[in-house]
């Protein structure tokens, strides 16, 4: 049978302490809406004529395990389901390439969207879930072209998925220019997109796609991070080098790089990131070994997934003066797989390098002839278990030592 709601004076609502089950459920309530006080699940025809059914926090299912919903007739902004809250629509599939649509909207729009199978693999107990968020996705960054819309898939016994959507925003989701937009998920703290925008009809479509997360519209994938100032300023014996970052999105860690020349840049220090953040972060590094003269500043920012953006660099004249004094600087420290050996000043010419573990094992020793000042010298340490190292620099006049430590 079926059950008509057809109210013309107030909302109505569908409540209990049981979920509900309809074989065929009709919405006609002119101007009024229905309210989910209870889980409810439609198993034959759902046709939506007039007014909303809303799920505030309860579950609306369509179909079963076995079959799937006999048809689902309507659907458009004069009669929709509210799915803004945290209640779900709960669309079972029995069928490969086969349009299931979602009539679901918030509060003042509707927005549909339609999930095809594809050539997904069904198992026995296959659905697809689905809500609306009515704001922008909290993962954009600084994005000036979007949709305050995103839609929420998620999936139940769905395996190799390969399939189709198509989703509908509507005007007053639009942000920027419309035309930039393009469909894109958000899936593993990372954004992807494909697709083509549909202006005429407001649509985002998008195939053989192949994991289930949060839709929406963009105009480009958002940066990981927003880079607000990069500075480096001669401090006495050190440079300080400072960056801010305004919004930081999947952001593992930076490299910071520095060179003599503009042309060989060397890893210096590794700083971890926020991961996600939204507000204003400061970042400082001192950096003691200045060379007199330019000193050059390069920064790379690394993903959680390995993904890197460069950014220009940046310099700063520091006329250093050590009065002729001998100096030896290790860099970076802590390392991965080679240290950079810094000499000003060094009167001998040879210089004997030797590195013990912390018990006082030698582990390495070499002699090296020195031929200018300053001068750097690269050792390669990767075969080295990550610990903690002492090296020493032993000329005749001369004894430097250097805690360095081998970072996995």
């Amino acid at each position: 049978g079926t059950v008509t709601f057809n109210g013309s004076t107030a909302d109505q609502s569908i409540g209990g302490n049981n979920s509900s089950t309809f074989c065929n459920l009709t919405i006609n309530n002119t101007g009024y809406n229905i309210n989910l006080n209870t889980p409810v699940t439609v198993t034959g025809d759902l046709t939506l004529t007039d007014g909303n059914i809303i799920l505030n926090t309860a579950n609306l299912t369509l179909g079963t395990a076995s079959a799937d919903l006999s048809n689902l007739t309507g659907g458009s902004s004069a009669s929709y389901i509210e799915a803004d809250n945290s209640g779900t629509v709960i669309y079972y599939h029995n069928n490969a390439s086969t349009d299931y649509t979602y009539p679901v909207g918030c509060a003042s729009y509707y927005t549909p969207f339609t999930f095809n199978t594809g050539t997904s693999v069904l198992g026995a107990n296959a659905y697809t879930t689905m809500r609306v968020v009515d704001a922008a996705h909290t993962e954009i960054g600084t994005q000036t072209n979007y949709l305050s819309r995103y839609w929420v898939l998620t999936d139940n016994d769905i395996t190799s998925p390969n399939y189709n959507v198509s989703y509908t925003y509507d005007n007053t989701d639009i942000n920027g220019t419309e035309t930039t937009l393009l469909p894109y998920k958000y899936a593993s703290s990372a954004w992807t997109n494909g697709g083509l925008l549909n202006v005429n009809s407001n649509t985002l479509s998008w195939n053989n796609i192949t994991s289930f997360s949060d839709f929406t519209g963009l105009g480009s994938t958002p940066l990981p991070i927003e880079l607000l100032s990069f500075t480096a300023k001669c401090t006495g014996d050190n440079i300080t080098i400072n960056w801010t970052t305004a919004n930081e999105t999947n952001n593992d860690y930076f490299i910071l790089e520095k060179s003599r020349d503009m042309t060989d840049f060397v890893e210096i220090a590794r700083i971890e990131g926020q991961g996600f953040s939204n507000t204003n972060i400061e970042y400082i590094y001192n950096d003691t070994l200045v060379f007199s003269g330019y000193n050059y500043y390069r920064l790379t920012q690394v993903d959680f997934d390995g993904t890197t953006k460069s950014f220009a660099p940046i310099y700063v004249n520091c006329e250093h003066s050590n009065n002729g004094e001998a100096r030896i600087f290790v860099y970076p420290n802590p390392f991965r797989s080679e240290i950079n050996i810094f000499m000003e000043n060094i009167n001998n010419d040879v210089i004997r390098f030797e590195l013990y573990d912390e018990p006082g094992k030698l582990l390495y020793s070499e002699k090296y002839k020195i031929t200018g000042s300053p001068e750097t010298h690269t050792i390669k340490l990767d075969q080295l278990e990550p610990a903690i190292y002492f090296l020493k620099s032993v000329t005749d006049s001369l004894l430097f030592t250097r805690k360095i430590i081998k970072k996995k």
